[in-house]
């Protein structure tokens, strides 16, 4: 009995053993499934990880890039702002320096044309001086200058304006009333207010009527009238006035013309041809 019991308890063993066995062959398999497993998704994390890694470099690399990029774009533009800035100064100095240069060189023309100008002043070029007048006031001149130059210009057009009426008064000596026009016109456009030109006047009527044209005559006999004048002059023109009107058959004017001047200027040297030439018109009337 003794010997089954044992025989017995070491086949029980035997089984539990083999069952423990089993069990732990279980477990080994599912353990090794686990660790496998276990394993799998390490290396799942770590590939996850080399790439999320090489992304996050990649990022990080290009990053960098576009911070330099744009650090290197910020410069350039910076640099091609001055650039640029420099350049318009650049230019900008050259229009100031040709500038300076422009105004230097109009000054010196200025000087020298000045410089010519006082130089035909001092010889008594009058022609010269007066036709250069104008654009001489032009110049950068003081007002002492402006002032020394006008009055010298206009002391010079008077002179000039008295020589034009001198050969005026010679040609028309030698009746050449056509020149002697033309040197009155020539007195009289240089200075026109000048002492002298209330004769020149009275002399263009006379060459004018001698040249036939009594209505010019007219017209500038009456504007002299209309102006103040001396003895001398006043009595002339009035008679130049009464014979132009004669002649162009103004009859009633002429007739009043003259016997103004007899009432007005009775000691006058024309009052004897004023009369005959009343006479005349009278005649002339009373035929008509």
């Amino acid at each position: 009995m003794d010997m089954n019991e044992e025989v017995q308890e070491i086949k029980k063993e035997i089984v539990e053993s083999r069952s423990l066995s089993i069990r732990t062959n279980n477990l080994m398999n599912s353990l090794a499934a686990d660790i496998k497993a276990i394993a799998k998704k390490q290396a799942g994390y770590e590939r996850r990880m080399n790439i999320n890694g090489a992304v996050a470099y990649i990022l990080y690399t290009v990053l960098i890039f576009v911070g330099l990029k744009l650090a290197y774009d910020w410069q350039v533009g910076k640099i091609e702002r001055e650039k640029q800035i420099t350049l318009e100064q650049q230019k900008k100095l050259k229009n100031e320096l040709a500038g300076m240069k422009k105004d230097r060189t109009a000054r010196e023309n200025a000087e020298k044309k000045i410089e010519e100008f006082y130089v035909m002043i001092r010889d008594g070029r009058k022609e010269d001086a007066i036709t250069a007048y104008e654009a001489i006031m032009t110049y950068p001149l003081t007002e002492a200058e402006k002032s020394f130059f006008r009055d010298k210009v206009n002391a010079m057009r008077a002179e000039l304006s008295l020589e034009k009426f001198q050969v005026g008064l010679d040609l028309a000596r030698q009746k050449k009333w056509t020149e002697a026009e033309d040197y009155y016109r020539q007195a009289i456009a240089l200075k026109d207010d000048a002492t002298h030109i209330a004769g020149v006047r009275l002399e263009l009527a006379l060459s004018l009527r001698m040249q036939g044209r009594q209505k010019e005559a007219i017209v500038v006999l009456s504007d002299l009238l209309g102006t103040t004048l001396d003895r001398e002059i006043a009595d002339d023109a009035m008679y130049q006035l009464g014979v132009c009107y004669g002649e162009v058959h103004k009859l009633d004017e002429a007739q009043k013309t003259l016997r103004s001047l007899i009432e007005k200027f009775p000691g006058s040297q024309w009052i004897k041809p004023a009369r005959e030439a009343l006479t005349e018109l009278h005649k002339m009337k009373w035929s008509l």
